[in-house]
């Protein structure tokens, strides 16, 4: 089993707070029900170690907050 790297977890946790930080200016969506969403989405990935797999993940939270969080604002 690989571990990854310390890295990787400073970028994801930085991803996460980003978009959490983003979605603060939401109109259209309930600020609760979107950190929920959120939240979710990374805790299911949460004990991954596959290097690719988490930057495929990675990669499409990033694409989310370049795309205003899928043009949800």
């Amino acid at each position: 089993m690989k571990i990854p790297s310390p890295e990787w977890s400073s970028k994801v946790l930085l991803l996460y707070r980003q978009i959490l930080k983003q979605g603060k200016s939401l109109k259209y969506t309930d600020y609760d029900f979107f950190r929920r969403t959120i939240r979710r989405e990374f805790e299911q990935q949460r004990d991954e170690v596959e290097i690719k797999v988490i930057k495929e993940q990675y990669e499409k939270g990033a694409h989310f907050l370049r795309s205003h969080l899928g043009g949800l604002q």
